[in-house]
């Protein structure tokens, strides 16, 4: 499995570039959060737009953070909606009690 070979970056990296959309998601966090590389907080973003295109709902939560805070990306209440909105019709309850406006 790809989380217990080689480094944890190195191996997520190397799924994430396959398509995986978990590793994807993860990526974006070591990336935001510098674990193990050179914290890098648009690539971290790129990750989780990656991810949160194909479907990943905590990828989507995690973008839609980083619109509502500019974290990364240029602040867009829109678009953190837009993404609140993507995980909650998924059933993310975490996204209901986001100060942005829903459309």
């Amino acid at each position: 499995m790809w989380l217990r070979s080689g480094s944890w970056a190195a191996s997520t990296t190397a799924a994430a570039q396959k398509d995986d959309v978990l590793a994807e998601c993860m990526l974006g966090r070591i990336y935001i959060n510098g674990e193990g590389v050179k914290a890098d907080v648009a690539q971290g973003a790129g990750w989780y737009r990656k991810a949160a295109e194909q479907g990943n709902a905590a990828a989507q939560v995690y973008l839609g953070q980083l619109f509502q805070s500019g974290f990364g990306v240029a602040k867009n209440l829109e678009q953190a909606a837009v993404w609140y909105r993507k995980a909650a019709d998924q059933g993310r309850t975490d996204t209901e009690f986001r100060p942005v406006r829903w459309r």
